[in-house]
């Protein structure tokens, strides 16, 4: 059964063989990740739910409320790490210069989970094998075990959907997913997300790129770049333990004044206030 464990060590990953039942919402301190082996049941993350079955995955981090009903008997692997683990995994992406996936990328709101391919499940379950025995011996396979969670990581992050669920429009067109995959991978870094850089990379003019996005997205590129990152910044404010500075320091706002100005532009209410809301309501 999936267990209400609040402190771990760096890591802790099993395998596990769960009958039908519902858990109760639980929150914890470290990160988790859950990949479905077989079996069925709903997610519940923050009051919103979905189905799962064989080859989904959810990422989930610190403090996220969440439970499951487990339908049939279910195989999953947990994996759980702390933020300790992840800022060394941090690094040691950053010392790979651009040839690893970073943790920030491999989760985005707008995918309450993820799905893998007949392929690409073998894949994961693969390295879910490895990880699990590696963690059998964890002070010696260490730096092995943070290499398998990137590539765990890559694979997460070249299989999240950003496609907007609420438009009922078809979009077909495989340019609109290279741009749509560019800014939700890049949604912490706006020197990236510039109309100029978007159309340089994908061989556009800025005009032909924002006349493209609107016909296909209906809305300005601007406006959904904006949306969609002040959409993780609240969902950070009101479910993360993250303090406000290093929240805008992890979106690369020009300084907490700038953070501060976003916010209540964006949402009407400061974020200290906003904050204190969501908590209040919580209770």
């Amino acid at each position: 059964m999936l267990d209400n464990k609040q402190q771990i060590q760096l890591f802790e990953i099993k395998k596990l063989t769960i009958e039908p039942f519902i858990s109760q919402p639980r929150k914890h301190l470290f990160h988790e990740i859950i990949y479905v082996q077989s079996g069925n049941g709903t997610h519940t993350n923050h009051k919103v739910s979905s189905s799962f079955a064989q080859g989904d995955l959810f990422f989930i981090s610190p403090n996220e409320e969440h439970g499951f009903k487990i339908e049939v008997q279910t195989e999953v692997y947990v994996m759980r790490f702390t933020d300790e683990a992840k800022l060394t995994m941090k690094e040691m992406v950053e010392a790979l210069d651009g040839r690893a996936v970073s943790l920030s990328k491999a989760k985005s709101p707008t995918n309450l989970k993820v799905h893998f391919d007949d392929e690409e499940q073998k894949t994961v379950l693969q390295l879910c094998e490895i990880l699990e025995g590696l963690a059998a011996v964890p002070t010696r396979n260490e730096n092995l075990i943070y290499l398998q969670f990137l590539c765990l990581v890559t694979i997460i992050e070249r299989n999240l959907s950003y496609r907007n669920e609420k438009c009922t429009r078809t979009i077909t067109k495989k340019s609109i997913d290279l741009i749509l995959n560019h800014i939700h991978k890049n949604i912490r870094q706006p020197e990236l997300l510039t109309l100029k850089y978007i159309a340089d990379k994908m061989g556009m003019s800025s005009n032909n790129l924002n006349v493209y996005f609107k016909k296909e997205m209906r809305q300005p590129i601007k406006q959904y770049i904006q949306t969609q990152r002040m959409e993780l910044v609240e969902k950070l404010v009101t479910q993360s333990s993250q303090t406000l500075s290093e929240i805008a320091y992890e979106f690369n706002f020009v300084d907490e004044s700038h953070f501060y100005k976003s916010f209540k532009k964006h949402f009407g209410t400061g974020a200290k206030d906003f904050r204190k809301q969501a908590n209040h309501c919580v209770r």
